[in-house]
């Protein structure tokens, strides 16, 4: 099953500065693939940079100060690729635009400011 880990069937999204820069996971509940579960689930964000460095980048540290916390997502599937909503707080969000293969997008949006985009993919079981 796409971006579902055979261990724990839980979703698992990659978050990254850029390709090969891994800053951290967005884990999110329930069984079954993203396509086929329910649309609105509990998720969080975990993990640590894969290098040192990482942990100053903008997109690191929200990581590393939101990690694991419970927030519930919502996510719709438009048959090629998925749009996961993370309200963190009242003006926080983080947007995320995964695609079923390869690399999508995803940034934080605070009030009307848009943090530094990274990329993002399902994970690989």
């Amino acid at each position: 099953m796409l971006g579902v880990s055979p261990k724990n069937n839980m979703a698992t999204i990659a978050l990254l500065a850029a390709p090969g820069k891994l800053l951290g996971f967005l884990l999110l509940a329930g069984n079954g693939s993203l396509s086929e579960g329910p649309s609105q689930r509990d998720c969080i964000f975990t993990g640590v940079p894969s290098a040192v460095a990482l942990l100053d980048h903008e997109l690191g540290s929200f990581i590393q100060k939101n990690k694991n916390t419970e927030f519930q997502c919502r996510i719709i599937h438009d048959g090629e690729s998925f749009k996961v909503t993370v309200p963190v707080s009242r003006n926080t969000t983080v947007l995320l635009q995964v695609p079923s293969f390869g690399f999508g997008s995803w940034h934080v949006q605070q009030g009307n400011a848009e943090s530094t985009k990274g990329v993002c993919e399902l994970a690989k079981g």
